[in-house]
């Protein structure tokens, strides 16, 4: 069966600006197989992946890149940095570059107030 039509994407919005927003990744609405974790700064312009995670069953079927285009929608045009990726961490943010055409700089510096956020 094809995720998206067994997985429910819920997203959690942060309660101060620049703060924590989360997309949990939900199988039949009850069972946890993936998280985003994200932060967006809409005075600075600039969007930080803090954590993206989905259980080894669930990996390569799209669930993350569409968690990633979620929060990209919501900082278009802004500037993007990850936190230190793993190998094929490194992979797939290079494949979501060549996708969206939004660069992605590791360990980048982001802003003052989702620093303070933290």
């Amino acid at each position: 069966m094809e995720p998206w039509l067994v997985v429910r994407f819920q997203h959690c919005r942060p309660e101060q600006p620049a703060g924590h927003r989360r997309i949990i990744m939900l199988e039949r609405g009850r069972l946890d197989v993936g998280m985003l974790d994200y932060q967006i700064c809409h005075q600075c312009r600039v969007g930080c992946i803090n954590k993206l995670s989905i259980t080894d069953d669930w990996q390569r079927r799209g669930l993350g890149s569409r968690a990633l285009r979620h929060a990209l929608v919501r900082g278009r045009g802004y500037d993007w940095v990850t936190s230190g990726q793993s190998p094929e961490g490194k992979a797939f943010f290079a494949a979501m570059a060549r996708k969206t055409g939004v660069v992605f700089r590791e360990c980048g510096g982001s802003c003052s107030h989702i620093h303070a956020a933290r």
